[in-house]
């Protein structure tokens, strides 16, 4: 799944990231690092910095740790919104 995330993330389709994470979800595969960065990575594509914020809040309330990717990315979205 993470590697679908990763696609959609790469063409900056959050709502395609968002249904798949959702599907992994439903099947019982946990979300890591991976798949949070790759969501605000996807945000950070579109420039939605308010969702990439939603996406990294998520993350420390699943209790997920944040890495260089995720912080990268985050920053990136910023930066591209100005």
């Amino acid at each position: 799944y993470n590697t679908l995330i990763a696609a959609c993330a790469r063409s900056g389709e959050i709502g395609r990231a968002e249904k798949w994470l959702e599907v992994m979800q439903k099947q019982g595969a946990l979300s890591n690092t991976t798949t949070f960065s790759n969501m605000i990575n996807a945000c950070a594509r579109a420039g939605d910095v308010r969702r990439a914020e939603e996406w990294f809040e998520r993350m420390r309330d699943a209790g997920v740790e944040r890495d260089v990717i995720t912080y990268t990315s985050l920053i990136n979205c910023c930066a591209k919104a100005g």
